[in-house]
């Protein structure tokens, strides 16, 4: 499979979308030509021009999966991105995303293993708070114990041990995650709070996370979210309406509901930052 199809199944699968300009090559307009007749990718026009977004999420991890079985990230980490889109393209940042990463904070290292190996209770004394950043292609050899908290903001992510004192792991998952994260998540954690934007888009991944975790998963809502939504901005509502209004046809619980409503009546969405603030100076 060539960088290029990797490269827009990547897109595709954190952006949810990819802008018309971007999809230039004519390996990358062909099977987004195949995507569509498929009724996995749709045409449409946002604020910024015409994009291709995806219309079924389901579909689409299923064809990723059909086509790279551990996923477009392995695969994109087998290329050597930068000599590679230095031949197809002017633009050679845009390699930069051929190397996934997933920031995590490790809060008690007690419950946290790697490569089998568990950390020391010693490690929390003596280090406190530790972040770092591993390739997307290592969660497997993670192992968490208790509580792990997902962010999708990485400025919230950064202090964000002070809303989550009692969690064992922070991890920044920025937006959309892949298949490979939900076979880590499932054999892994005991507990798992989600703490998205709330926005459809956030809504829409924490419901995908739902679908395959059940009861071990659960949605964290400011009880001041009502008043938050004020300071909302109403970008993240005229640009994810397709979102919302995919999502709309479906039945959730009483949270889930609410939130929604909230998104509806005041046709805005709001970022974690007007949520997680820093507590104490980092």
């Amino acid at each position: 499979m060539s960088f290029a199809i990797a490269k827009l199944y990547y897109r595709l699968k954190i952006d949810g979308s990819i802008s018309f300009s971007e999809a230039k090559s004519k390996k990358m307009k062909k099977e987004i030509e195949r995507l569509i007749q498929l009724g996995i990718v749709e045409e449409a026009r946002v604020n910024s021009g015409k994009v291709f977004r995806i219309c079924s999420r389901r579909m689409f991890d299923a064809e990723e999966g059909r086509k790279w079985k551990n996923g477009v990230e392995a695969a994109l980490e087998e290329y050597d991105s930068k000599s590679e889109y230095a031949i197809n393209s002017n633009d050679s940042k845009s390699g930069s995303i051929s190397y996934p990463t997933v920031p995590i904070r490790i809060l008690n290292f007690q419950n946290v293993t790697l490569d089998g190996t568990p950390l020391t209770k010693e490690n929390t004394n003596n280090i406190g708070v530790f972040s770092t950043e591993i390739l997307e292609s290592y969660l497997p050899s993670i192992k968490i114990k208790g509580e792990l908290v997902m962010i999708e903001n990485k400025e919230s992510f950064l202090f964000g041990d002070s809303y989550f004192p009692d969690a064992s792991a922070i991890i920044y998952y920025s937006g959309r995650t892949s298949k490979r994260w939900y076979d880590w998540l499932e054999s892994n954690t005991e507990r798992i709070v989600f703490a998205p934007d709330y926005d459809p888009v956030g809504i829409e991944e924490y419901l995908i996370h739902k679908e395959y975790l059940s009861d071990r998963i659960i949605l964290y809502i400011p009880e001041n979210l009502e008043e938050l939504f004020k300071h909302g901005k109403k970008k993240l509502y005229s640009d994810q309406y397709h979102v919302l209004t995919r999502i709309s046809k479906q039945s959730y619980s009483e949270e889930i509901e609410s939130i929604l409503d909230l998104i509806r009546v005041h046709k805005k969405g709001v970022e974690q930052e007007v949520i997680f603030k820093p507590k104490t100076v980092i």
